[in-house]
């Protein structure tokens, strides 16, 4: 029987059974599985805001709502149209991100085409056409160097933060290197504010959740005095500050002091550093074709207009070309000004990597303050009784009467 199947003979159990089930009534009313029954029973409850009720006898009752099937299967009718949103979402940004190299081209080919098609009337005029003809096989040879095999043979790339090279050729193809050159591969630190969560977690449980404020810099990159960003620490981990016997502030976690004996934190870094942006992760090679067709494209748009304005041999300029000069113009500036963006951000990531680089001795290293702060927070942990490991007082893998006598 399939799933939905399984499903729609469970809703109509539940309406049977006024919408006050448990697990045995449904198998004894559908005939199917326990586990089936179990795993079905969670699914449509979850989906349609039930709830459970637990009898003195341990006995437990699924109560849904009246209208629980309206509400599953409008559950069930939000998923699909979501997977059907999320699947054009990411046809559309894939489009949207082709266009750019797509418009490139069509510039490219129209700037350069009025260019040849005008210097033909002009050779013409001038019994010259021969040698226009030859231009006109460079252009096309031009092109096809360029970008026209790999418009053909393009490779979509669904993971655009994977490395795009493959032995030194473009894995995602000439228009979405085009994408590429212009906005680059997204933020490189998107992911660093959860990563000092980890480490700063990682921390708290090697000290057995007990710490000092010097242990906290190499991983906010912030001074150990700096009040918000320890507050932010004890907030997230549910800490709370503790005055020593000789008056030092130390740190308790009490929710952290227990962690498992096999847990190992062997490559935790001793301090955790921004990464530069990059102007794309493209290579030398990848990047030459989108460079030269991009310049290309510009100079050509400063012929075309000088040919137009001043050798008076077009009295007015193509309504379209207007938007492919600008949009020329803007694929060259753009990636100029992102380049100078880039140089500004990354200096200013070299100071914060360098102030961070500063704290990795305050706790490897430590001066007299900080050593007197280190013997508190020990004293503290003792006296909390920390300890790395669990009593584990039952177990699934033990007879529960063995368990017991073992205790004893």
């Amino acid at each position: 029987m399939s799933t939905s199947a399984r499903k729609r003979q469970i809703i109509k159990a539940i309406k049977d059974l006024d919408n006050r089930v448990t697990v045995a009534d449904v198998v004894a009313t559908t005939g199917l599985s326990l586990n089936e029954v179990t795993e079905e029973l969670n699914s449509v409850a979850a989906q349609s805001q039930a709830t459970l009720d637990v009898t003195n006898v341990g006995e437990v009752f699924y109560n849904f709502p009246q209208n629980f099937a309206v509400a599953y299967y409008a559950q069930g009718a939000k998923r699909v149209l979501l997977t059907v949103w999320n699947t054009i979402f990411k046809a559309l940004f894939f489009l949207f991100r082709i266009s750019f190299g797509v418009t490139l081209l069509l510039s490219f080919l129209f700037i350069f085409g009025s260019i040849l098609l005008v210097q033909t009337v002009i050779a013409a005029g001038m019994g010259a056409s021969q040698d226009v003809g030859g231009m006109w096989s460079d252009f096309a040879n031009l092109l096809k160097r360029i970008a026209m095999q790999d418009i053909v043979l393009w490779k979509r790339q669904d993971n655009f933060d994977a490395d795009p090279q493959q032995n030194g050729k473009s894995r995602q193809g000439f228009l979405l290197d085009c994408y590429s050159f212009l906005f680059g591969e997204g933020n490189p630190n998107e992911h660093l504010a959860e990563d000092r969560w980890k480490l700063l977690a990682q921390v708290i449980r090697l000290n057995e959740g007990i710490i000092i404020a010097e242990h906290l810099p190499p991983y906010t990159g912030r001074p150990a005095e700096d009040e918000p960003a320890l507050f932010k620490v004890l907030s997230k981990f549910s800490g709370f500050p503790r005055l020593s016997e000789s008056g030092q502030l130390i740190y308790v976690f009490p929710n952290m002091q227990q962690r498992s004996t096999n847990t190992s934190y062997t490559f935790m870094p001793e301090y955790i550093e921004e990464k530069f942006w990059q102007f794309s992760k493209m290579s030398q090679q990848t990047l030459r074709p989108v460079l030269a067709l991009a310049i290309g494209n510009f100079l050509g748009s400063l012929f075309f207009w000088w040919l137009c304005l001043y050798t008076h041999r077009v009295s007015k300029p193509p309504a379209l070309f207007l938007f492919f000069a600008i949009y020329g113009t803007m694929f060259v500036l753009v990636p100029l000004i992102r380049l100078v963006v880039i140089k500004f951000l990354n200096w200013r990531i070299a100071k914060r990597n360098e102030v961070t680089r500063g704290f990795e001795n305050l706790i490897g290293s430590p001066d007299l303050e900080v050593r007197s702060k280190l013997e508190d927070a020990e004293k503290i942990r003792r006296d909390f009784g920390a300890n790395p490991g669990n009593n584990v007082v039952y177990t699934t893998q033990k007879d529960y009467l063995e368990q017991l006598t073992d205790n004893l």
